[in-house]
């Protein structure tokens, strides 16, 4: 809630954004099972994880790095 929660495209950085939990805890309940929206913030969570992910497997590769050369 802290960044606005607009679900508008932002054109600066300073202009209120929604981020993609919060997009997907807002849109559904409201999204037909099988309609192109609920398939659409499912591609979301997926994107959400993929990033998750590579963050994930960045960090514990600079960790692992750090371990070995001390």
């Amino acid at each position: 809630m802290v960044t606005g929660n607009a679900a508008v495209m932002p054109h600066s950085l300073l202009q209120p954004v929604r981020t993609i939990p919060a997009t997907i805890a807002a849109e559904l309940g409201e999204a037909p099972k099988d309609g192109v929206h609920y398939k659409a913030l499912f591609a979301l969570g997926c994107i959400l994880f993929l990033i998750t992910l590579v963050i994930n497997l960045w960090v514990q590769s600079v960790s692992a790095k750090r371990k070995f050369n001390k």
